[in-house]
């Protein structure tokens, strides 16, 4: 379960960066992490180049939030996978506009913004995914904007529930209301 959407979002941030200038292209890297991350994260490295990394303990808590003890037993399709992909896809698209909006740069004092405007064009980024990448999105059931919207209300409130649980209120971004509504209003 977690192997084929840790493979879904790989295909999605290759399908993304794809129409991208050769050299925007080359510097950007998705990897997976297998440690004990939750948070997926971007980074830059010197020279120019971007990597985002993205844990598989993350996607197996989505699950348990999601599945609870029948995680083993689900189908690619269903409404449950796509709620878990959706928060995948939001996550994936907020690192990368991390990377693409300059927010790289570890100045603590614009972070709480920085959140705040890659959650929102995270959103935004989603509603294009649904218009842009219907024939990957399709064989996992995804239908219209509408339908989407509706379940990536469920997977917005999952991904506040999941970095609650392990990111304290105080420290300084994690706001899960105003997380959600932000991704929400983006969308």
């Amino acid at each position: 379960n977690i192997e084929f959407k840790l493979k879904f979002v790989e295909k999605l941030f290759e399908s993304s960066v794809a129409g991208w200038p050769e050299e925007q292209k080359i510097a950007m890297r998705f990897q997976i992490d297998s440690g004990d991350s939750i948070s997926p994260v971007a980074r830059a490295f010197p020279g120019g180049s971007y990597r985002i990394i993205f844990p598989v303990k993350m996607v197996f808590e989505l699950e348990n939030i999601i599945f609870g003890k029948n995680v083993q037993n689900h189908e690619h399709g269903s409404r449950k996978t796509r709620i878990v992909l959706i928060a995948l896809i939001l996550c994936l698209y907020h690192e990368l506009l991390h990377c693409l909006r300059g927010h790289l740069d570890e100045d603590l004092s614009s972070r709480k913004s920085e959140e705040t405007d890659a959650d929102f064009m995270a959103g935004g980024a989603l509603w294009g995914c649904i218009n842009n990448q219907s024939s990957l999105l399709a064989q996992y059931g995804f239908g219209d904007v509408q339908q989407t919207a509706y379940e990536m209300g469920y997977a917005s409130t999952v991904l506040c529930v999941l970095f609650q649980k392990y990111h304290s209120e105080d420290d300084g971004y994690h706001l899960p209301h105003q997380r959600l509504l932000t991704l929400k209003a983006g969308y």
